[in-house]
């Protein structure tokens, strides 16, 4: 997976590092070298609305809009995040365009009873213009259907 394609850093809330193996019945058997959780952020009872807008060299740019409907009166909180990351890139033909939403909601059932759902879409348009032309190590098939490797 690529760095991109997890939940936009702006629905972020809070951030566990576990630097020991932990325990095994919550969060695995294989995590020798400990454990980093990301949390969402949470919902809020009262209503707010948050945005941002950032630029930097390369035409880039990253736009964020986060609401947050307060609590309503059955106990019902909801939360949307749309993100939108966009960079020409460094290098010719090297661009990125991303688009995010997130979209939470918590209901309270009684004192101990919370039905909490979570979605994400991702938008990945990702222009790498790695490997133009063969490589040593690609294959060639040629038309009578013999298996040629190639050796610079």
């Amino acid at each position: 997976h690529h760095s991109l394609s997890y939940f936009p850093s702006s629905s972020i809330g809070s951030i566990d590092v576990d630097r020991g193996p932990g325990n095994a019945g919550t969060i695995g058997a294989s995590t020798y070298g400990g454990t980093i959780r990301l949390f969402s952020e949470p919902l809020t009872e009262a209503m707010h609305a948050r945005g941002s807008f950032s630029y930097g060299s390369y035409g880039s740019r990253a736009e964020n809009l986060n609401l947050q409907s307060g609590e309503f009166a059955d106990g019902t909180r909801v939360m949307g995040n749309l993100q939108n990351n966009h960079t020409d890139g460094r290098l010719w033909l090297q661009s990125v365009d991303a688009t995010y939403l997130l979209l939470k909601a918590s209901h309270e059932f009684g004192d101990n009873w919370t039905l909490t759902l979570f979605g994400t879409y991702t938008h990945l348009a990702q222009y790498v213009a790695d490997n133009a032309t063969a490589t040593p190590a690609q294959v060639a098939v040629p038309e009578n259907g013999a298996t040629l490797y190639s050796h610079t």
